[in-house]
């Protein structure tokens, strides 16, 4: 009951259900109307109309047992009670229509009672009009006749009028240039004149209009060839002129001539532009060859930077689309305006003209579209650089966006497709181009890795040829970091490279989504031609170390060989899943086409990582087997004498081989060995092994004995297991190491049988066997191996010994015992577990580099207060602090930034020669401009006319202190704004002192170690031009106040003033030398050197002059000469020491070097220990204090403040004594500390 009372319109979706059903149960259609449908004779059908509910029943009792027939009971009323309430419903609906329909009738019967009444109405309104049109029609019929035949003699005088006033109305419009008009008037007459035309009236009156419609067709031919008409009135000309039978070809021809001539010069400009670009780009080229490389970010030569060219490829599109392609759409336009799309009437319809148009504009559009897109390949093929990757993309996406514009133009043109191939091109060429990048990349973070092993001597024991020792505790960075910033320079660099190609992929840009390029371009472009061919070429180059290298590993570091093994296994574990699952996810690769498969990758990388082990193994194996043979070969082992001792190679094969389980054991697992037995280092060795019986030996030997010891030995070998020398190694230490070592004591074993043995000789060969077996049984995986082996070598050398006289194993174990202890006390071992080393840190630290900023400019200001005040004491108080006014003046800031232009005007200026800098990280050479003497000069020539104009150059005194305060303030500057510029620097650039992650150390030491902008220098032009001859300029201040205040210098103030000009004279006429300074080629560019170049040197190096201008000192003759002697001294120590090394660095052949003695070093450079530098260690120093104390000596002994340079200087030559200490410690090793031997005094002779 509750269906029944719902509202029908509750449920929608229920009242159609129910209508449907009573439609179907009643057999109406859709329309209401009676279908006829086939009776179903079924009695069992309840829908049917022969059902019979006895037979229904009957069937139900004997198919369905009791509960089925309750189940069809309720099922039966519950569709009985819906049929009910729809039936209700049903019945509810129709009364509500019927009660409507019943109105509706009632309203329509009052609407056609007015209307029948309006109807009568209007049926007598027409009987009146009709009878009133009778009465008209009959009042005129008499007259219609004459009406008909007066209006037909009227329109032939009117057409015999228009005949003979046509030449003149074709005359007036001419005139009036209203060609249309005159046409169209000629056209209407053409056909009455020609039928006429043998009547002499007629006749002259075609040749009048002839004559005229000459005229006008040559006006409208020389309108169409100016072409500077709009496109409606060149739109009527044509049509004029096809109208007067022009040929249609013609005026085709003519169209596109006048056309191609417009576009022709859009073509000339793209092409000039492109060879402006093509020079610029030359240009720019040959500057960055100069450049380094590093693997580890991008620069001048990196691949990943693009050239700089005259106009970017963006601007150049721009141009050609707006230009070249915007004009062909209007000519195309205008074109098919009038030729294709204008219809054809008459007898222009029979001449096909749209065909014959049609053909000549594909003809013209694909012949200019052709040197269009040779201009933009041309274009596109000098993107080199893939740094930038927008502006191609962009420039890519508005070219294919506008030739769309020709597509709908044109739908049958190719010129669109040859469009879109050029973007594909384009795209394929800028994969190879990235890949091109990703392997020099790659082969450039090797070089780096390369140099790493080589110069900072990790903990690699056997990693060189010369074997090695222990481990270095200082070295770095160790093997796992080297592999770590290796792995990940080179996934970031891919994950960049990837970044930059996604930009063709965008959303916004037109071609992305186009079938014919994201498919094919994402799956063979990106995922096989970039990421699969760029893990190919790391695979394959890989493995080339391997193939190129000669019997000893050629010049590959066996540690480069394990890494890289260790990176190939770890491309094959991980990194080639992962990269190639965020190819397919970044770009949507869609594998319609064959790609190469994640496990064929990692199957290659797994085959280059087996190779490269094995070949480590061997490189290894033979290193140690060079010694072990050399060692037998080079012995007399019949003439020897009674071993005392472990030969040092078996200590020296002890250390190597445990230096190389420390390095192995940096990359990989431990691995699993067999149970060890407690006693092996305890096993001794018979002299005659297992497989040669001693009875051949014993003195009841003869040589009838009926068993063959060869024989034995023989048979022995046969039931032994196979030992295979060079079979492939697993990916743990383990393995690794018992490969090297079957190698090693394989040859050694090979060795002893090619020689002949002596009784000393074969006790010596067990003593050396004895003690290899105490070590090496550790490293290997079966230490049955190392018994056998060692075993097989002692038998060896007892069959080949003369007198085979055993020594006895008490006596051995106390030889290897005494060897034992020695080796446990220098190198035997090493820790396993080597802990990361931390960079020293100078100047304090983070905190030194957060005190020094702020406290040495304060210092400066102080140093300079207190030298002018009367008392000039440092220990004064309270301190003679100057107001705030006197710290400033904008005249101050006018000379700093005005001195700061000069020099670098005067370092740009292409004067001097260009020397190149010492080799960098990335292998490059820096070229720098020797020209800072002429600068010096040409300063010198300028403060002579400055003196003779009368400018008051001792006004600096009263200008000192705003001077030093704005000094400091561009340095403050030019610090924050190299560091700020130095996270954009490629990391090969960067300072190894000044990149620790901490920033204030970091902005103190100087991040960046060569900052450049373009050619110009920053750290090289402050090193000596601002600073130090700002120098002598405030000196000159100084001289010429002290003028002014007495009259003439003094003779204290001259000798300053000439003491430290000789030594700025002398820095920078040997400027070149600076190139192989500490703080040129080790130390970073920050506050450090920026303050120190810009405010420290020229603000206290000089205080002694200021000193003397506010506290006058008098010098005796005897005094001065004593002064000048010692300055003289000094400067001859210092000059002479530094020609020395620096003629020994440029020619060791020279003759003034050439008879030096020298120590050689493991870099191959040699050190001097004769001539100035067997002197002391740093001669040059010594130099540079004794010049330091001759300049405060004229100052007098009264204040301490003159002498705060020596002070200071010698604290900073000591503290710069150290640090070379220690990097050449690092850089030389053992030859530095032989060095340090022969010249153990550091700067003053016999005191330090």
């Amino acid at each position: 009951m509750s269906s029944a009372t719902t509202p029908p319109d509750s449920d929608p979706t229920r009242r159609r259900q129910v209508h449907s059903m009573l439609k179907l149960y009643y057999g109406l259609n859709e329309e209401g109307k009676v279908t006829e449908q086939a009776d179903s004779l079924d009695p069992c059908d309840i829908n049917g109309p022969h059902f019979d509910p006895e037979v229904y029943l009957n069937k139900l009792r004997k198919e369905c047992s009791l509960g089925e027939l309750m189940d069809h009971e309720s099922c039966m009323v519950k569709q009985i009670r819906s049929l009910d309430s729809d039936m209700q419903t049903l019945v509810y609906e129709n009364y509500n229509k019927f009660i409507s329909a019943t109105d509706t009738i009632r309203k329509m019967k009052n609407d056609f009672k007015k209307m029948e009444d309006e109807m009568d109405c209007l049926s007598a309104n027409m009987a009146a009009i009709t009878e009133f049109s009778a009465r008209i029609s009959g009042t005129l019929q008499d007259q219609h006749a004459q009406i008909t035949k007066l209006s037909g003699v009227h329109t032939l005088l009117r057409k015999l009028q228009f005949l003979f006033e046509l030449p003149a109305r074709l005359n007036k419009c001419l005139e009036l240039q209203a060609y249309a008009q005159a046409v169209s008037a000629h056209r209407k007459a053409r056909c009455v004149l020609q039928q006429y035309s043998h009547m002499p009236s007629f006749r002259g009156i075609q040749d009048d209009c002839h004559v005229i419609m000459e005229k006008l067709a040559q006006q409208l031919r020389q309108k169409f060839r100016d072409g500077g008409s709009s496109a409606k009135d060149l739109s009527e000309c044509v049509e004029l002129l096809l109208q007067l039978d022009e040929p249609a070809e013609e005026l085709c021809d003519k169209f596109l001539s006048h056309a191609q001539s417009r576009l022709e010069a859009d073509l000339q400009g793209l092409e000039a532009e492109l060879k402006d670009s093509a020079v610029t780009d030359t240009g720019g080229g040959l500057v960055q060859k100069t450049s380094p490389v590093s693997p580890s970010s991008s620069s001048t030569t990196n691949p990943f930077l693009s050239p700089t060219a005259g106009t970017d490829i963006l601007e150049f599109i721009d141009r050609g689309c707006n230009e070249f392609v915007s004009n062909l759409c209007l000519v195309i336009a205008s074109y098919q305006e009038l030729f294709i799309n204008r219809p054809q009437e008459g007898e222009l319809a029979s001449k096909n003209i749209p065909e014959m148009a049609n053909g000549k504009l594909h003809v013209f559009v694909d012949t200019l579209a052709a040197r269009y897109f040779s201009l933009v390949e041309r274009r596109i093929q000098e993107e080199k650089g893939v740094g930038d990757n927008s502006l191609l993309v962009r420039a890519l996406d508005r070219f294919h966006r506008r030739l769309q514009a020709i597509s709908k133009l044109i739908p049958g043109s190719a010129v669109p497709s040859q469009g879109t191939e050029i973007v594909v091109r384009a795209a394929r060429e800028r994969i190879k181009q990235y890949l091109s990048a990703l392997q020099t990349f790659y082969h450039d973070s090797l070089t780096d890795v390369r140099q790493a092993l080589a110069a900072p001597r990790l903990a690699v024991g056997g990693a060189s040829a010369s074997g090695g020792g222990a481990t270095n505790k200082d070295a770095t960075p160790s093997l796992p970091e080297l592999l770590t910033s290796l792995s990940n320079f080179i996934l970031n660099q891919l994950k960049s490279v990837l970044a930059s190609v996604h930009l063709f992929t965008a959303k916004d840009i037109t071609f992305s989504n186009k079938p014919y390029f994201k498919g094919e371009f994402c799956s063979q472009g990106v995922r096989e031609g970039l990421v699969v061919s760029f893990i190919k070429f790391i695979c394959q180059s890989s493995r080339q170390y391997c193939e190129s290298a000669g019997d000893r590993g050629g010049s590959t570091p066996p540690a480069l060989l394990l890494l890289l093994s260790r990176l190939c296994l770890d491309y094959e574990t991980s990194t080639i899943s992962y990269i190639l699952t965020l190819t397919d996810e970044q770009f949507l690769v869609q594998h319609h086409t064959p790609v190469t498969p994640v496990t064929a990758l990692c199957a290659e990388a797994r085959e280059a990582a087996q190779k490269l082990l094995n070949h480590y193994v061997k490189v290894q194996g033979l290193i140690i087997s060079q010694m072990l043979r050399k060692s037998v070969e080079t012995r007399d082992w019949v003439n020897t004498i009674e071993p005392r001792n472990v030969r040092a190679v078996m200590k020296r094969v002890v250390e190597d081989t445990t230096s190389i389980d420390v390095q192995v054991g940096l990359l990989y697992e431990e691995g699993v060995r067999k149970a060890h037995s407690s006693d092996s280092s305890k096993r001794t060795f018979s002299v005659y092994s297992s497989s040669r019986q001693q009875i051949r030996y014993a003195p009841s030997y003869t040589p009838s004995a009926p068993m063959d010891t060869n024989l034995l030995s023989n048979i022995h070998k046969l039931f032994s297991e196979r030992i295979d020398i060079f079979s492939p190694v697993e990916f743990n230490k383990v393995s690794v190491l018992t490969g090297i070592i079957k190698i090693s004591l394989k040859t050694f074993l090979e060795c002893v049988r090619l020689r002949t043995f002596g009784r000393y000789g074969l006790q010596q060969i067990q003593v050396d066997c004895h003690y290899l077996q105490m070590y090496l049984w550790r490293f290997v995986s079966d230490e049955n191996l190392v018994h056998f082996l060692l075993d097989e070598i002692v038998g060896s050398a007892a069959h080949r010994c003369l007198d085979p006289s055993p020594m006895e194993q008490s006596v051995i174990e106390v030889i290897c015992e005494r060897g034992k202890f020695v080796g446990n006390r220098g190198k035997m071992k090493p820790n396993k577990h080597k802990a990361t080393h931390s960079a020293e840190r100078e100047f304090g630290g983070a905190l030194g580099a957060t005190c020094i900023p702020v406290f040495l400019p304060l210092t400066v200001l102080y140093l300079l207060s207190v030298c002018r005040s009367p008392a000039a004491s440092v220990l004064q108080w309270p301190p003679p602090l100057p107001p705030a006014a006197h710290l400033w003046d904008p005249l101050a800031a006018v000379l700093i930034v005005g001195w700061i232009t000069l020099q670098s005007f005067l370092y740009l200026l292409p004067i001097g020669k260009v020397s190149e800098g010492l080799v960098l990280r990335g292998g490059s050479r820096l070229k720098y401009p020797i020209n800072g003497f002429h600068a010096l000069s040409i300063t010198a020539i300028l403060l002579l006319v400055c003196l003779w104009l009368g400018m008051p150059f001792g006004y600096l005194f009263e200008l000192i202190l705003p001077l030093a305060v704005c000094a400091i303030g561009v340095s403050y500057l030019l610090s924050m704004y190299l560091y700020i510029r130095s996270f954009w620097a490629p990391q090969h650039a960067l300072s190894l002192g000044g990149n620790t992650g901490n920033p204030l150390y970091d902005f103190f030491m100087g991040r960046e170690l060569n900052p450049r902008i373009g050619d110009f220098d920053l750290k090289y032009f402050c090193e000596l031009r601002p600073g130090l001859i700002g120098w002598v300029v405030i000196n000159l201040g100084m001289l010429m106040k002290e003028v002014e205040l007495r009259g003439s210098p003094s003779l204290a103030m001259l000798l300053v003033n000439g003491f430290q000009l000789l030594y700025v004279t002398d820095a920078l006429w040997n400027e070149e030398a600076v190139l192989t300074t500490m703080d040129i080629v080790h130390d970073g560019f920050g506050f450090m050197l920026a303050f120190g170049d810009l405010a420290w040197v020229p603000f206290t190096y000089g205080l002694q002059a200021m000193f003397l201008v506010v506290h006058p000192q008098s010098l005796s003759s005897l005094r001065a000469a004593g002064i000048l002697l010692l300055n003289g001294i000094g400067y001859y120590i210092f000059r002479k020491s530094n020609s020395q090394k620096n003629q020994f660095r440029r020619d060791p052949t020279n003759k003034s070097v050439s008879h030096l003695e020298t120590i050689a070093t493991a870099t191959g450079k040699r050190l001097l220990v004769s001539g100035w530098w067997g002197f002391v260690r740093h001669p040059n120093y010594l130099g540079d204090l004794l010049m330091a104390l001759a300049w405060s000596l004229p100052c007098g002994m009264s204040h301490i403040l003159p002498y705060f340079y020596v002070i200071y200087f010698t604290i900073l030559l000591i503290h710069r004594e150290a640090r070379d200490e220690k990097q050449c410690r690092a850089k030389y090793g053992l030859a530095w500390d032989t060095y340090c031997r022969r010249v153990p005094y550091r700067i003053i002779p016999y005191i330090y």
